[in-house]
C-alpha cells in the first residue's frame, strides 16, 4: 500500500483491522462504539470466473451465517468520544428515525 500515497494523499496501513483488535483499540483511546455493522460480501473481485465467484460467494454466506465478527470482510463503526462537547441527546442517526 505504500504506492497508494500518491493517490490517497497518505500511506494506508492495514493493521488491527479485524473487529476485536479495532474495538479494543477504540475503547483504549476513549471512544464509545455507538453503532457497528459487519459486511461479509467480498466476491466481486472473482466475477471474471464464475466457479471461483461461486466459491467465494458461498464462503461469504457461511461467514455471515456463523456471525463471527472477526471474519467480516469490512467493518463499519460509528464512534463517539464520551467527553465530547456535543450534546448526546441531540445526536440521532437518520437511519434510526
Amino acid at each position: 500500500m505504500r504506492d497508494d500515497a500518491d493517490v490517497l494523499g497518505f500511506t494506508a496501513h492495514y493493521d488491527r483491522t479485524h473487529y476485536s483488535a479495532y474495538a479494543a483499540m477504540v475503547k483504549k483511546a476513549g471512544f464509545k462504539i455507538i453503532y457497528y455493522s459487519p459486511g461479509f460480501y467480498s466476491s466481486s473481485y472473482a466475477e471474471f470466473f464464475f466457479p471461483l465467484w461461486l466459491c467465494s460467494y458461498i464462503y461469504g454466506i457461511v461467514r455471515f451465517a456463523l456471525g463471527i465478527k472477526n471474519l467480516a470482510s469490512y467493518n463499519l463503526f460509528l464512534l463517539k468520544k464520551p467527553d465530547g462537547t456535543r450534546d448526546s441527546e441531540s445526536f440521532q442517526l437518520y437511519a434510526w428515525q
